[in-house]
């Protein structure tokens, strides 16, 4: 390609030449050849989205391997905390000796609805899904100290909220 291609020209070419290799050199990293596909070809996808849009790459087939890779980890970290909290829930069910406290439970999933959109978003993650605060501030685009005030309003917001409903349901 000369130096007037279009950005979109330009990414396509990339995808052309470097396509397979990137899927090898990303499986060989990943040691999965079909997780390696699917992550290059959301990069390439992704590339060509920006291209569209009119964004240049000096170099689209490393954006495209730093992006694979990074889709990679994400994927790998969403199965972890998964598998995570699948043996909190696993564990937690099998040493429980009395009966559930359903209406608690119910209570609970009230007051988190009623916080705010990013309030319970960072509870759900980093209660119920176990990320770190830091885990927690990349995946919802905050800083760590942002990400730990979200988590202190939403807390406070907890307690006021539960607390009401434990004095309406005392004798």
């Amino acid at each position: 390609m000369n130096v007037t291609s279009t950005p979109v020209e330009l990414v396509e070419e990339a995808i052309r030449s470097s396509y397979d290799r990137l899927v090898r050199a990303i499986g060989v990293w990943c040691g999965s050849r079909d997780t390696a596909e699917d992550a290059v070809q959301e990069s390439a996808m992704r590339a060509w989205e920006r291209a569209a849009g009119g964004e240049r790459f000096d170099d689209p087939v490393a954006w495209m391997a730093v992006t694979a890779m990074n889709l990679v980890r994400t994927r790998q970290r969403r199965a972890s905390a998964g598998e995570r909290a699948a043996s909190r829930w696993r564990s937690g069910r099998a040493t429980t000796s009395g009966p559930v406290d359903v209406a608690g439970q119910l209570a609970l999933a009230a007051a988190v609805r009623a916080l705010t959109d990013r309030q319970r978003e960072v509870v759900v993650l980093h209660y119920l899904l176990g990320y770190s605060v830091a885990e927690v501030a990349a995946i919802v685009g905050l800083s760590p100290g942002g990400t730990k005030h979200a988590l202190f309003r939403a807390r406070a917001a907890l307690a006021v909220t539960l607390a009401d409903d434990e004095e309406v349901t005392e004798p």
